[in-house]
């Protein structure tokens, strides 16, 4: 199998890379800015192979693309950039990477999306608007395509992680909005063993999985499991006016602000996934939340 990567050197892109060294995967292309960055991701060197360019610029990577079996598409641009770049990468990128497989006639294309498409509105937040976009251009494409939604991801790395247990070792913690929205954390290496079983698959059938954890929670139960169980004191902050203020703000100063109104929308509404049926092909026995907590902040 001749995979082309996007994302390698992502927290999920890493992890998957890793996995796919693992199977027997002949060839692994990874979109990469800089290729130094890929040094020492494999001890089998010879079946990863960087390919210097960029997504937005398909004449950097088109050719590579002759020959491969599968795309798996993770590159994105997240957090604090603006309107404009996310629809450049999210979205336009998306669709160029789409047409230059087509073209160089891939079959199989594995987009990894985000739980928050989900979210009802995301008015202030380009991130989850943009992807929900990417999804749709996925949808519109001849090929034989499959949608990844993971949960919010943990395991060694995350960055994710080591906010979430700075935020829960606080003397006391303080949660943005009411603490009650469901969260279902995912381990990192079952989301990418998920995405190299779909590649290896004849056939992706156009489906969208959603991948979340073993168990769902609370945020205030989440944090009071990270701090050992028992009482917890936990102080809530209104959430509307944050984001009320940082909307405001980010149409002045934009991306000077150290966070987005975006960024909090995980505290707003539920990120936890509708069940599929390749999971319990793929990961009938998903790492455990506990097995989660225990790694926070490592590695990050």
């Amino acid at each position: 199998m001749r995979v082309f990567l996007t994302g390698a050197t992502g927290f999920v892109g890493r992890h998957t890379l890793e996995r796919l060294d693992a199977t027997r995967c002949e060839l692994a292309l990874c979109l990469v800015r800089d290729a130094s960055r890929l040094a020492g991701k494999s001890p089998r060197p010879t079946y990863v192979r960087a390919v210097p360019g960029e997504l937005t610029r398909p004449e950097t990577y088109a050719k590579e693309l002759q020959g491969v079996d599968v795309v798996v598409h993770l590159a994105a641009t997240v957090g604090r950039a603006s309107v404009r770049d996310h629809e450049r990468v999210n979205v336009e990128g998306t669709r160029l990477l789409l047409e230059a497989a087509t073209a160089a006639g891939v079959r199989r294309f594995i987009h990894v999306s985000t739980i928050a498409v989900n979210f009802p509105e995301k008015k202030h937040y380009p991130y989850g608007r943009t992807k929900q976009l990417a999804e749709e251009v996925v949808h519109a494409s001849p090929l034989d395509w499959a949608i990844v939604r993971p949960t919010i991801v943990l395991g060694p790395g995350s960055g994710w992680g080591l906010k979430l247990a700075s935020l829960a070792r606080a003397p006391v913690p303080f949660v943005f909005g009411s603490g009650r929205m469901r969260m279902q954390p995912v381990d990192v290496r079952d989301v990418a063993s998920l995405l190299v079983d779909l590649a290896a698959l004849p056939s992706l059938c156009r489906e969208t999985v959603e991948i979340g954890g073993p168990e769902a929670l609370t945020f205030d139960d989440f944090l009071a499991r990270v701090r050992g169980g028992g009482a917890t004191r936990i102080l809530h902050v209104p959430l509307a006016p944050v984001v009320g203020t940082l909307a405001a703000l980010e149409r002045g100063v934009g991306a000077a602000l150290p966070v987005t109104a975006g960024q909090f929308y995980g505290f707003l509404y539920d990120t936890t996934s509708a069940h599929h049926p390749l999971l319990d092909r793929f990961l009938p026995h998903r790492r455990s939340l506990n097995a989660m907590i225990a790694e926070l902040g490592e590695g990050a």
